[in-house]
């Protein structure tokens, strides 16, 4: 079990980037959000965190720079699937649930966290299956609902969202298939693809898996899976090379232990970023500058940062 209440980072050379030890300057601190907060991310600028409450609702915001927390979206379980789409705008996949003869109904809403205001881009309805967002570029987020891909487009002064066409060919994923257009490429023993996460460059994605090994390297190219991690679980990019995904025990029923660790696609090095922190550190989401923000079981929230990769 873990021993310390915080640890101390320094950064020193591992493999071709830097990583945290245990003996320098900066530390994990503790973010000024009271209650449960769960499921933070971070934005790109590495300046706010979104994240959901009990039942996922609702999606708030934490500004780092001022320390003050807004309360975005309210609906019934809006905060599953927070996506960042730029660093003013962010991707909620809100659930409401119906009476009982109704259902449930889905859909999906872009928020302007600066102006606070909503623009829902696929409208509720008890027949959508929303995925989690699996896809960000230029303001342009690729999901799933119900077998149908949609691009949810930012740049425009009101977002918008379109059916992918088939004869487009876009990176996505269905069961335990990777797809574009006419080529389908089975996962690592056909197993259920949980997430897929794609390089700031599009070259590589990262493949969470059901069941061990987890974690894998996807490249198109190539058509090729390399193993990254054997029980790795929330995988996210730093930048082109760094990741960083955590890796939890549990007995049988919860979780009790939880770490984070950071991994480089080069050299296929990992390094554990917080053995030395007292609590289970859970769902990582780190910013393109390399501030890593996490929660523990009790839904509190830190922060450390990493250097830049050298």
């Amino acid at each position: 079990m873990k021993a310390l209440v915080c640890f101390v980072l320094n950064t020193v050379l591992f493999g071709s980037f830097a990583v945290a030890q245990n003996d320098g300057a900066s530390v994990i601190r503790r973010l000024p959000v009271e209650g449960f907060a769960q499921h933070p991310v971070i934005s790109p600028d590495g300046k706010r965190v979104a994240f959901s409450r009990e039942q996922y609702s609702p999606v708030e915001v934490l500004n780092l720079e001022s320390s003050s927390v807004d309360v975005l979206c309210t609906h019934a379980g809006a905060g599953w699937g927070l996506v960042w789409l730029d660093n003013s705008h962010l991707i909620v996949r809100s659930v409401r649930e119906g009476n009982a003869t109704e259902g449930r109904s889905m859909g999906m809403e872009i928020i302007d966290v600066v102006s606070k205001t909503e623009s829902q881009v696929v409208p509720f309805a008890s027949r959508n299956r929303l995925e989690v967002p699996f896809k960000v570029e230029d303001g342009v987020v690729i999901a799933r609902n119900r077998g149908q891909l949609v691009a949810v487009d930012a740049r425009a002064e009101e977002p918008a969202v379109r059916n992918v066409k088939s004869s487009e060919v876009i990176w996505s994923f269905e069961g335990s298939t990777i797809l574009a257009g006419n080529t389908r490429i089975p996962a690592p023993g056909n197993r259920e693809i949980l997430s897929l996460s794609w390089s700031p460059d599009g070259s590589a994605a990262l493949v969470e898996l059901l069941g061990q090994p987890s974690l894998y390297l996807f490249r198109p190219v190539t058509a090729e899976f390399s193993p990254l991690a054997p029980r790795g679980e929330r995988p996210a990019w730093m930048d082109g090379e760094r990741f960083i995904y955590m890796q939890t025990t549990d007995d049988g029923h919860n979780v009790t232990d939880a770490d984070i660790y950071l991994g480089s696609v080069r050299n296929n090095e990992t390094r554990n970023l917080t053995a030395s922190f007292a609590a289970p550190a859970m769902n990582p989401s780190a910013s393109r500058h390399g501030r890593v923000v996490f929660n523990t079981p009790k839904g509190e929230l830190y922060l450390f940062e990493l250097s830049p990769a050298r």
